[in-house]
C-alpha cells in the first residue's frame, strides 16, 4: 500500500466505525455484527501504530489518538452533523433490505 492508500483506509475505518457506534450508541441499532466491528476496529489499531505520521494527518485523528478497539461508545459523540446525516441514511436503507 502506498501513503495515499494507507491514508484512505484509516480514513475509511475512522468514519465508518464512528458512523456505526453512532447508529449502535445513539439511534438503538445495529447494520453491521460485533465481529465485522471489531475487525475493522483492530485493523485500524493496526494501521495507526504501523503508519502514526500518516495516522496524524487522516480527519479525527484527535478522536482516535488513544483508540484500541474496545469500546466505540465515545466516538458516537464525537461525529459531526454529515456523519449523523449518513448515519441515519444508512440505517435507512438497511431497514429497506
Amino acid at each position: 500500500m502506498n501513503v495515499k492508500q494507507i491514508h484512505d483506509r484509516i480514513r475509511q475505518l475512522r468514519l465508518g466505525l464512528m458512523i456505526n457506534s453512532y447508529i449502535y450508541y445513539k439511534l438503538g441499532e445495529s447494520i453491521i455484527s460485533d465481529q465485522t466491528w471489531d475487525a475493522r476496529a483492530r485493523e485500524l489499531v493496526k494501521l495507526q501504530k504501523k503508519y502514526p505520521a500518516v495516522a496524524k494527518k487522516v480527519r479525527f485523528a484527535d478522536v482516535f489518538k488513544d483508540f484500541t478497539g474496545e469500546t466505540g461508545y465515545y466516538l458516537a459523540g464525537a461525529l459531526d452533523k454529515r456523519g449523523i446525516n449518513k448515519a441515519h441514511c444508512l440505517l435507512a436503507i438497511h431497514k429497506e433490505k
